[in-house]
Protein backbone atom coordinates (compact mmCIF):
# COMPACT_ATOMS: atom_id res chain seq x y z
CA UNK A 1 0.00 0.00 0.00
CA UNK A 2 1.18 3.48 -0.92
CA UNK A 3 0.79 6.30 1.81
CA UNK A 4 -2.40 8.36 1.58
CA UNK A 5 -5.48 9.07 3.17
CA UNK A 6 -7.74 6.26 2.73
CA UNK A 7 -10.77 6.57 0.13
CA UNK A 8 -13.42 4.17 -0.09
CA UNK A 9 -13.50 2.61 -3.53
CA UNK A 10 -16.11 -0.53 -3.30
CA UNK A 11 -13.51 -2.78 -4.07
CA UNK A 12 -11.95 -2.91 -0.90
CA UNK A 13 -9.11 -1.15 0.87
CA UNK A 14 -7.34 1.21 -0.79
CA UNK A 15 -4.26 3.22 0.30
CA UNK A 16 -4.78 4.87 4.01
CA UNK A 17 -2.88 6.05 6.87
CA UNK A 18 -0.44 3.82 8.47
CA UNK A 19 -2.10 0.10 7.08
CA UNK A 20 0.19 -2.69 6.17
CA UNK A 21 -0.65 -5.80 5.08
CA UNK A 22 1.46 -9.06 4.95
CA UNK A 23 3.76 -9.66 2.06
CA UNK A 24 2.56 -10.52 -1.41
CA UNK A 25 -0.29 -7.16 -0.86
CA UNK A 26 -2.80 -9.72 0.38
CA UNK A 27 -4.94 -8.17 3.81
CA UNK A 28 -7.39 -10.83 5.27
CA UNK A 29 -9.03 -9.35 7.98
CA UNK A 30 -6.77 -10.76 10.64
CA UNK A 31 -3.42 -9.71 8.84
CA UNK A 32 -4.20 -5.83 10.01
CA UNK A 33 -1.06 -4.34 11.40
CA UNK A 34 -1.27 -0.84 12.84
CA UNK A 35 2.01 1.01 13.83
CA UNK A 36 1.88 2.81 16.86
CA UNK A 37 4.80 4.88 18.57
CA UNK A 38 3.73 3.22 21.83
CA UNK A 39 1.64 6.83 23.06
CA UNK A 40 -0.71 6.51 26.22
CA UNK A 41 -3.58 6.40 23.97
CA UNK A 42 -2.79 2.83 21.73
CA UNK A 43 -4.08 2.16 18.55
CA UNK A 44 -6.23 -0.77 20.43
CA UNK A 45 -7.79 1.88 22.70
CA UNK A 46 -10.17 2.83 20.27
CA UNK A 47 -12.69 4.70 22.86
CA UNK A 48 -9.44 6.68 23.94
CA UNK A 49 -8.47 8.03 20.21
CA UNK A 50 -12.21 8.92 19.73
CA UNK A 51 -12.21 10.82 22.82
CA UNK A 52 -8.86 12.21 21.77
CA UNK A 53 -10.72 13.24 18.06
CA UNK A 54 -13.53 14.64 19.59
CA UNK A 55 -11.87 16.60 21.51
CA UNK A 56 -9.93 18.38 19.56
CA UNK A 57 -12.22 18.89 16.88
CA UNK A 58 -14.41 20.74 19.85
CA UNK A 59 -11.60 22.44 20.50
CA UNK A 60 -11.23 23.94 16.98
CA UNK A 61 -14.78 24.93 17.03
CA UNK A 62 -14.87 26.62 20.49
CA UNK A 63 -11.51 28.77 19.67
CA UNK A 64 -13.82 30.07 16.41
CA UNK A 65 -15.86 31.48 18.88
CA UNK A 66 -12.65 33.80 20.14
CA UNK A 67 -10.94 36.57 18.31
CA UNK A 68 -7.91 34.73 17.76
CA UNK A 69 -9.40 31.62 17.07
CA UNK A 70 -11.65 33.40 14.29
CA UNK A 71 -8.29 34.24 12.26
CA UNK A 72 -6.88 31.25 12.36
CA UNK A 73 -9.72 29.19 11.98
CA UNK A 74 -11.20 26.21 13.97
CA UNK A 75 -9.65 23.32 11.32
CA UNK A 76 -6.05 25.00 11.53
CA UNK A 77 -6.92 25.06 15.58
CA UNK A 78 -7.41 21.79 15.22
CA UNK A 79 -5.63 20.14 13.09
CA UNK A 80 -2.44 21.75 14.53
CA UNK A 81 -2.91 21.03 18.15
CA UNK A 82 -3.65 17.13 16.75
CA UNK A 83 0.31 17.71 15.05
CA UNK A 84 1.30 18.73 17.82
CA UNK A 85 0.11 15.98 19.98
CA UNK A 86 1.03 13.24 17.72
CA UNK A 87 4.91 14.22 17.22
CA UNK A 88 5.14 14.32 21.26
CA UNK A 89 4.32 10.98 21.65
CA UNK A 90 0.67 11.53 23.19
CA UNK A 91 -1.37 10.59 20.14
CA UNK A 92 -0.59 7.34 18.37
CA UNK A 93 0.44 7.49 14.81
CA UNK A 94 -1.84 4.97 13.41
CA UNK A 95 -5.60 4.02 14.42
CA UNK A 96 -8.34 2.19 13.53
CA UNK A 97 -10.25 5.14 14.38
CA UNK A 98 -8.21 7.70 11.66
CA UNK A 99 -9.45 4.66 9.46
CA UNK A 100 -13.25 4.95 9.98
CA UNK A 101 -12.43 9.16 9.65
CA UNK A 102 -11.28 8.68 6.26
CA UNK A 103 -13.02 6.00 5.13
CA UNK A 104 -16.36 6.63 6.03
CA UNK A 105 -17.22 10.19 7.58
CA UNK A 106 -15.24 12.55 4.74
CA UNK A 107 -17.37 10.92 2.34
CA UNK A 108 -20.66 11.01 4.29
CA UNK A 109 -19.41 14.94 4.93
CA UNK A 110 -19.43 15.79 1.23
CA UNK A 111 -23.82 15.24 1.05
CA UNK A 112 -24.21 16.34 4.49
CA UNK A 113 -22.63 19.96 2.94
CA UNK A 114 -24.15 19.74 -0.20
CA UNK A 115 -27.93 19.49 0.38
CA UNK A 116 -27.74 23.09 0.75
CA UNK A 117 -26.99 23.77 -2.45
CA UNK A 118 -29.81 24.79 -4.97
CA UNK A 119 -28.65 25.67 -8.28
CA UNK A 120 -31.83 26.88 -9.59
CA UNK A 121 -32.10 29.86 -6.48
CA UNK A 122 -28.58 30.61 -7.42
CA UNK A 123 -29.38 31.68 -10.83
CA UNK A 124 -32.53 33.01 -9.72
CA UNK A 125 -31.23 35.21 -6.65
CA UNK A 126 -28.02 36.12 -6.97
CA UNK A 127 -28.38 38.37 -9.92
CA UNK A 128 -24.73 40.37 -11.14
CA UNK A 129 -22.73 38.81 -8.45
CA UNK A 130 -22.94 35.35 -10.38
CA UNK A 131 -21.69 36.36 -13.18
CA UNK A 132 -18.50 38.13 -10.93
CA UNK A 133 -18.11 34.77 -9.30
CA UNK A 134 -18.06 33.01 -12.41
CA UNK A 135 -15.07 35.27 -13.45
CA UNK A 136 -13.67 34.61 -10.12
CA UNK A 137 -13.89 31.55 -10.88
CA UNK A 138 -11.98 31.42 -14.20
CA UNK A 139 -9.12 33.53 -12.47
CA UNK A 140 -8.30 30.98 -10.34
CA UNK A 141 -8.07 28.41 -13.08
CA UNK A 142 -5.57 30.85 -14.80
CA UNK A 143 -4.17 31.71 -11.59
CA UNK A 144 -3.07 27.88 -10.76
CA UNK A 145 -1.70 27.55 -14.66
CA UNK A 146 0.63 30.41 -14.14
CA UNK A 147 1.63 29.60 -10.24
CA UNK A 148 2.46 26.52 -11.70
CA UNK A 149 4.57 27.14 -14.54
CA UNK A 150 6.19 30.55 -12.08
CA UNK A 151 6.40 28.55 -8.51
CA UNK A 152 7.96 25.33 -7.46
CA UNK A 153 5.36 24.18 -4.76
CA UNK A 154 7.91 22.35 -3.23
CA UNK A 155 6.72 18.92 -1.79
CA UNK A 156 8.02 16.34 -4.87
CA UNK A 157 6.73 16.09 -8.06
CA UNK A 158 4.88 12.91 -7.38
CA UNK A 159 2.45 15.04 -5.03
CA UNK A 160 3.17 19.07 -6.49
CA UNK A 161 0.20 18.92 -9.27
CA UNK A 162 -1.93 17.04 -6.36
CA UNK A 163 -1.63 20.03 -4.21
CA UNK A 164 -1.94 22.64 -6.76
CA UNK A 165 -5.38 20.76 -7.97
CA UNK A 166 -6.29 21.01 -4.18
CA UNK A 167 -5.55 24.20 -3.74
CA UNK A 168 -7.39 25.14 -6.79
CA UNK A 169 -10.47 23.60 -5.78
CA UNK A 170 -10.60 25.25 -2.52
CA UNK A 171 -9.88 28.77 -4.04
CA UNK A 172 -13.10 27.92 -6.06
CA UNK A 173 -15.08 26.34 -3.58
CA UNK A 174 -14.11 25.87 0.40
CA UNK A 175 -12.37 23.46 2.17
CA UNK A 176 -14.88 20.58 1.85
CA UNK A 177 -13.79 20.74 -1.87
CA UNK A 178 -9.76 20.68 -0.81
CA UNK A 179 -10.59 17.70 1.29
CA UNK A 180 -12.48 16.20 -1.38
CA UNK A 181 -9.56 16.27 -3.77
CA UNK A 182 -6.61 15.26 -1.30
CA UNK A 183 -8.72 12.03 -0.49
CA UNK A 184 -9.37 11.13 -4.40
CA UNK A 185 -6.13 11.69 -5.14
CA UNK A 186 -4.46 9.97 -2.28
CA UNK A 187 -2.33 12.74 -0.81
CA UNK A 188 0.02 12.42 2.09
CA UNK A 189 -1.53 14.15 5.12
CA UNK A 190 1.65 16.25 6.09
CA UNK A 191 1.11 17.44 2.57
CA UNK A 192 -1.86 18.28 3.08
CA UNK A 193 -1.34 20.18 6.79
CA UNK A 194 1.28 21.92 4.85
CA UNK A 195 -0.52 23.28 2.35
CA UNK A 196 -3.54 23.93 4.66
CA UNK A 197 -1.73 26.20 7.12
CA UNK A 198 0.10 28.01 4.70
CA UNK A 199 -2.66 28.76 2.59
CA UNK A 200 -4.64 29.86 5.56
CA UNK A 201 -2.03 32.62 6.42
CA UNK A 202 -2.22 33.77 2.77
CA UNK A 203 -5.88 34.04 2.62
CA UNK A 204 -6.05 35.33 5.89
CA UNK A 205 -3.88 38.72 4.55
CA UNK A 206 -5.92 38.39 1.38
CA UNK A 207 -8.80 39.10 3.29
CA UNK A 208 -7.24 42.27 4.58
CA UNK A 209 -6.29 43.23 0.99
CA UNK A 210 -10.32 43.09 -0.26
CA UNK A 211 -11.29 45.05 2.88
CA UNK A 212 -8.90 47.52 2.13
CA UNK A 213 -9.74 47.90 -1.64
CA UNK A 214 -13.52 47.60 -0.56
CA UNK A 215 -12.93 50.91 1.15
CA UNK A 216 -15.31 52.50 3.94
CA UNK A 217 -18.60 50.72 4.59
CA UNK A 218 -21.53 52.19 1.77
CA UNK A 219 -24.87 50.55 1.90
CA UNK A 220 -25.59 49.95 -1.89
CA UNK A 221 -29.43 49.66 -1.12
CA UNK A 222 -31.79 46.55 -1.53
CA UNK A 223 -33.66 44.78 1.03
CA UNK A 224 -32.97 45.51 4.45
CA UNK A 225 -31.29 43.30 7.16
CA UNK A 226 -33.62 41.44 9.08
CA UNK A 227 -35.63 40.16 5.63
CA UNK A 228 -31.84 38.79 4.23
CA UNK A 229 -31.03 37.68 7.59
CA UNK A 230 -34.11 35.67 7.65
CA UNK A 231 -33.72 34.39 4.30
CA UNK A 232 -29.91 33.86 5.66
CA UNK A 233 -31.61 31.38 8.41
CA UNK A 234 -33.75 29.54 6.14
CA UNK A 235 -30.39 27.81 4.77
CA UNK A 236 -27.47 28.17 6.98
CA UNK A 237 -28.10 28.80 11.09
CA UNK A 238 -24.50 29.32 12.94
CA UNK A 239 -26.52 30.13 16.30
CA UNK A 240 -26.70 27.43 19.05
CA UNK A 241 -30.11 28.75 19.26
CA UNK A 242 -31.48 27.35 16.27
CA UNK A 243 -29.61 23.83 16.74
CA UNK A 244 -31.13 21.32 14.72
CA UNK A 245 -33.86 18.29 15.59
CA UNK A 246 -33.35 15.08 16.25
CA UNK A 247 -34.99 13.95 13.04
CA UNK A 248 -33.88 16.10 10.73
CA UNK A 249 -29.91 14.75 11.87
CA UNK A 250 -31.04 11.28 11.31
CA UNK A 251 -32.74 12.18 8.19
CA UNK A 252 -29.44 13.89 6.65
CA UNK A 253 -28.20 10.82 7.77
CA UNK A 254 -30.09 8.52 5.98
CA UNK A 255 -29.88 10.43 2.90
CA UNK A 256 -26.18 10.70 3.21
CA UNK A 257 -25.51 6.82 3.56
CA UNK A 258 -27.38 6.16 0.75
CA UNK A 259 -25.75 9.26 -1.66
CA UNK A 260 -22.51 7.58 -0.48
CA UNK A 261 -23.61 3.76 -1.01
CA UNK A 262 -24.97 4.54 -5.11
CA UNK A 263 -22.19 6.87 -5.73
CA UNK A 264 -19.84 3.90 -4.48
CA UNK A 265 -21.47 1.52 -6.76
CA UNK A 266 -21.58 3.94 -9.80
CA UNK A 267 -17.74 4.45 -9.11
CA UNK A 268 -17.08 0.65 -8.93
CA UNK A 269 -18.90 0.03 -12.12
CA UNK A 270 -17.21 2.87 -14.07
CA UNK A 271 -14.17 2.52 -16.16
CA UNK A 272 -10.99 2.04 -13.87
CA UNK A 273 -13.43 1.66 -10.46
CA UNK A 274 -11.22 -0.18 -8.29
CA UNK A 275 -9.13 3.06 -8.16
CA UNK A 276 -11.91 5.61 -8.28
CA UNK A 277 -12.75 7.82 -5.72
CA UNK A 278 -16.42 7.61 -5.02
CA UNK A 279 -16.60 11.31 -3.66
CA UNK A 280 -16.93 12.96 -7.47
CA UNK A 281 -19.78 10.85 -8.21
CA UNK A 282 -21.83 11.25 -4.62
CA UNK A 283 -20.68 15.13 -5.29
CA UNK A 284 -23.24 14.92 -8.33
CA UNK A 285 -25.22 13.33 -6.82
CA UNK A 286 -26.25 15.46 -4.29
CA UNK A 287 -26.31 18.53 -6.59
CA UNK A 288 -28.84 16.71 -8.98
CA UNK A 289 -30.96 15.52 -6.25
CA UNK A 290 -30.82 19.33 -4.82
CA UNK A 291 -31.91 20.23 -8.31
CA UNK A 292 -34.61 17.92 -8.53
CA UNK A 293 -36.11 18.55 -5.34
CA UNK A 294 -35.80 22.33 -3.88
CA UNK A 295 -37.21 22.01 -1.15
CA UNK A 296 -34.48 20.06 0.32
CA UNK A 297 -32.01 22.60 0.40
CA UNK A 298 -34.33 24.73 2.58
CA UNK A 299 -35.54 22.98 5.23
CA UNK A 300 -34.10 21.37 8.61
CA UNK A 301 -32.54 18.53 7.06
CA UNK A 302 -30.18 21.15 5.26
CA UNK A 303 -29.69 22.41 8.67
CA UNK A 304 -28.84 19.29 10.01
CA UNK A 305 -26.36 18.34 7.54
CA UNK A 306 -24.51 21.46 7.71
CA UNK A 307 -24.00 20.81 11.45
CA UNK A 308 -23.06 17.49 10.90
CA UNK A 309 -21.06 18.17 7.86
CA UNK A 310 -18.92 20.56 10.03
CA UNK A 311 -18.10 18.18 12.47
CA UNK A 312 -17.25 15.40 10.36
CA UNK A 313 -14.55 18.10 8.43
CA UNK A 314 -13.36 19.10 12.00
CA UNK A 315 -12.59 15.36 12.67
CA UNK A 316 -10.66 15.01 9.14
CA UNK A 317 -8.41 17.80 10.27
CA UNK A 318 -7.59 15.92 13.25
CA UNK A 319 -7.07 12.82 11.79
CA UNK A 320 -4.89 14.98 9.31
CA UNK A 321 -2.69 16.61 12.01
CA UNK A 322 -2.44 13.33 14.00
CA UNK A 323 -0.73 11.80 10.69
CA UNK A 324 1.57 14.85 9.76
CA UNK A 325 5.03 14.81 10.68
CA UNK A 326 6.47 18.93 12.18
CA UNK A 327 9.74 18.36 9.64
CA UNK A 328 7.75 17.91 6.31
CA UNK A 329 5.12 20.78 7.11
CA UNK A 330 8.09 23.35 8.01
CA UNK A 331 10.04 22.42 5.01
CA UNK A 332 7.26 22.02 2.47
CA UNK A 333 5.79 25.67 3.55
CA UNK A 334 7.84 28.49 1.99
CA UNK A 335 7.13 27.04 -1.77
CA UNK A 336 3.43 26.77 -0.62
CA UNK A 337 2.97 29.96 0.49
CA UNK A 338 4.46 31.88 -2.70
CA UNK A 339 2.39 29.55 -4.77
CA UNK A 340 -0.65 30.36 -2.96
CA UNK A 341 -0.03 33.78 -3.03
CA UNK A 342 0.98 34.08 -6.95
CA UNK A 343 -2.63 32.08 -7.40
CA UNK A 344 -4.09 34.68 -5.73
CA UNK A 345 -3.10 37.61 -7.41
CA UNK A 346 -3.33 36.12 -10.55
CA UNK A 347 -7.25 35.29 -9.89
CA UNK A 348 -7.74 38.81 -8.45
CA UNK A 349 -5.72 40.50 -11.78
CA UNK A 350 -8.07 39.09 -13.72
CA UNK A 351 -11.41 39.17 -11.89
CA UNK A 352 -10.78 42.89 -11.20
CA UNK A 353 -9.94 43.69 -14.72
CA UNK A 354 -12.71 41.11 -16.86
CA UNK A 355 -15.26 43.02 -14.00
CA UNK A 356 -14.02 46.65 -14.84
CA UNK A 357 -14.78 45.33 -19.17
CA UNK A 358 -17.88 43.63 -18.20
CA UNK A 359 -18.93 46.79 -16.10
CA UNK A 360 -19.54 45.01 -13.02
CA UNK A 361 -19.48 46.95 -9.88
CA UNK A 362 -16.77 46.66 -7.94
CA UNK A 363 -17.82 45.80 -4.57
CA UNK A 364 -19.59 42.93 -6.09
CA UNK A 365 -16.00 41.80 -7.69
CA UNK A 366 -14.34 42.01 -4.34
CA UNK A 367 -17.23 40.28 -2.55
CA UNK A 368 -17.12 37.35 -5.20
CA UNK A 369 -13.64 37.20 -4.75
CA UNK A 370 -14.39 36.46 -0.87
CA UNK A 371 -16.59 33.58 -1.71
CA UNK A 372 -13.89 31.92 -4.41
CA UNK A 373 -11.52 32.23 -1.75
CA UNK A 374 -13.24 32.10 1.57
CA UNK A 375 -16.58 30.19 0.87
CA UNK A 376 -20.01 31.44 1.57
CA UNK A 377 -19.85 32.18 5.25
CA UNK A 378 -16.80 34.85 5.14
CA UNK A 379 -18.96 36.09 1.87
CA UNK A 380 -21.46 36.42 3.63
CA UNK A 381 -19.92 37.89 6.95
CA UNK A 382 -17.90 40.62 4.56
CA UNK A 383 -21.54 41.78 3.08
CA UNK A 384 -22.61 42.19 6.63
CA UNK A 385 -19.56 44.10 7.74
CA UNK A 386 -18.96 46.89 4.95
CA UNK A 387 -22.92 46.86 5.20
CA UNK A 388 -23.85 45.37 1.88
CA UNK A 389 -27.44 44.41 3.02
CA UNK A 390 -28.82 43.71 -0.44
CA UNK A 391 -25.46 40.98 -1.28
CA UNK A 392 -25.64 39.04 2.03
CA UNK A 393 -27.85 36.46 0.85
CA UNK A 394 -26.92 36.39 -2.93
CA UNK A 395 -23.18 36.21 -1.26
CA UNK A 396 -24.34 33.19 0.72
CA UNK A 397 -25.91 31.65 -2.81
CA UNK A 398 -22.73 31.76 -4.56
CA UNK A 399 -20.30 30.48 -2.04
CA UNK A 400 -22.83 27.31 -1.75
CA UNK A 401 -23.01 27.23 -5.50
CA UNK A 402 -18.84 27.32 -5.44
CA UNK A 403 -18.88 23.74 -3.10
CA UNK A 404 -21.05 22.57 -5.52
CA UNK A 405 -18.24 22.85 -8.67
CA UNK A 406 -15.43 23.17 -7.27
CA UNK A 407 -14.38 19.08 -6.85
CA UNK A 408 -15.92 18.45 -10.51
CA UNK A 409 -13.92 21.60 -12.39
CA UNK A 410 -10.47 21.04 -10.64
CA UNK A 411 -9.83 17.27 -10.92
CA UNK A 412 -9.73 17.29 -14.19
CA UNK A 413 -7.84 20.98 -14.89
CA UNK A 414 -5.12 18.74 -12.51
CA UNK A 415 -5.06 15.52 -14.22
CA UNK A 416 -4.90 17.08 -17.76
CA UNK A 417 -2.68 20.78 -17.31
CA UNK A 418 -1.47 20.90 -14.04
CA UNK A 419 -0.06 17.61 -13.79
CA UNK A 420 2.08 18.37 -16.96
CA UNK A 421 3.09 21.67 -15.15
CA UNK A 422 3.67 21.24 -11.39
CA UNK A 423 7.55 21.11 -10.24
Amino acid sequence: FSPGLGVPNGRGFSPGLGVTGPPGGRLPGAGLVLRSRGSPLQAASSWGTWTAMLGLSSAGLVAEKTKWGAAVSSPLVTMGLALALSNLGVLPSSSPVYNTINRQLVPLAVPLLLFEADMRRVAQESGTLLKAFLLGTVGTVLGSIVACLLVPVGVGAAESWKIATALTARHIGGAVNYVAVTETLSVSSSTVAAALAADNLVVALYFGLLFALAGPSVEPGGENAASELQKMDTILPDSDSSLPGLVPMSLALSLACLLCGLGEAIAAKCPGGASLSPIPVTSLLCVLMTIAFPGLSRGPIARAGSALGVLCMQLFFAATGVAGKVSVVVESAPGLVLFSVAQLLVHLGFLLISGRILKVPQRELLLASNANVGGPTTAAAMASAKNWRGLIFPALLIGILGYSIATALALPLGALVLKQLAR
